[in-house]
């Protein structure tokens, strides 16, 4: 990640619920297009869910997924309506699997999306630590 700040503190970095959008010219190795599909850029997040990081870390490998609402809706908030959506993505990709945990609950708040562009930041989607993002990146 040598994009990043040299003093950033990744996992303080990533706990402000964020997303960041890294060009695919970035990519240390070529991803599947699917991941992508047109997109220049591929979104990454780090889990903060210890429930997440040992489900990863038995997989051994990372995991794609979707955001947990439809572009432009608001972000689910609970766990029926996350269901649903599930559901719903299904039937167009069928090798989905829905992961849950009892003890992790929805925030019900989008994530701030990050941009890295020409080696600049900007917001794609302003969430509720976007103050403290700017001040990591310094934008």
């Amino acid at each position: 990640l040598d994009f990043l700040p040299q003093n950033i503190k990744l996992n303080l970095f990533f706990s402000l619920e964020l997303t960041l959008g890294i060009p695919l010219e970035y990519m240390k190795m070529k991803l599947p297009s699917h991941i992508y599909k047109k997109s220049t850029f591929v979104g990454v997040r780090i889990a903060q869910s210890d429930f997440l990081r040992n489900y990863l870390n038995e997989l051994n490998e990372p995991i794609t997924t979707t955001s947990l609402n439809n572009t432009g809706e608001p972000p689910i908030t609970n766990k029926d309506d996350a269901r649903e959506f599930y559901e719903n993505k299904k039937m167009i990709y069928s090798n989905l699997k829905f992961i849950d945990s009892e003890d992790d609950e929805l925030s019900g708040v989008s994530s701030s999306f990050i941009l890295l562009k020409d080696g600049k930041y900007s917001f794609l989607r302003v969430g509720r630590h976007a103050e403290e993002i700017r001040k990591f990146l310094q934008i």
